[in-house]
């Protein structure tokens, strides 16, 4: 995993998935959770496995806290990746700022923009994480139909924690 990623956001999106599309998993979800983030850091070896926890998700399709995770890996990794183009794009322009006030240069463009505006994704990005997540699933074994069931609950997830924010 992208060591800019954090462990427990990859958990905590995993676990909102899990509570939708398998609750019954969530007693198992800090023990497999574990498993999942310590095999993603263990160093690789010929033998083995063939994915994280040592063995192929395909092996253990019943279980969906395993690609529930993946999922959230990639999902996040993704996002990171969008977010942190903003980021620099917003510190530019707070660093631009800046030297303006320095050197006293005014100006339209020596006012700064709303540095705290709300993290939303557009319609164009929620479709990108869903289809981020759905194939990320298929790669894990699943069917096309519990695949498509991971996307929605991802998207369906982001979509619950925003309108409650609101």
């Amino acid at each position: 995993m992208d060591s800019v990623v954090d462990d427990t956001l990859v958990r905590d999106m995993a676990r909102i998935v899990v509570k939708q599309v398998a609750p019954a998993e969530l007693p198992m979800f800090s023990t497999l959770s574990d498993a999942y983030l310590a095999d993603l850091r263990a160093p690789r070896s010929g033998s083995g496995g063939s994915g994280p926890l040592g063995f192929g998700v395909g092996d253990a399709v019943e279980l969906l806290t395993p690609v529930a995770l993946m999922v959230a890996t990639e999902v996040t990794q993704h996002l990171v990746g969008e977010f942190t183009r903003g980021a620099v794009a917003r510190g530019r322009r707070a660093v631009t700022h800046a030297v303006r006030r320095l050197f006293r240069i005014t100006g339209k463009s020596a006012e700064p923009e709303d540095e705290e505006a709300p993290v939303t994704l557009t319609a164009v990005q929620w479709a990108e994480v869903r289809r981020i997540a759905v194939e990320t699933a298929r790669r894990s074994g699943l069917s096309a139909e519990m695949a498509e069931l991971m996307g929605d609950a991802v998207v369906g997830a982001g979509q619950i924690q925003r309108d409650q924010k609101q």
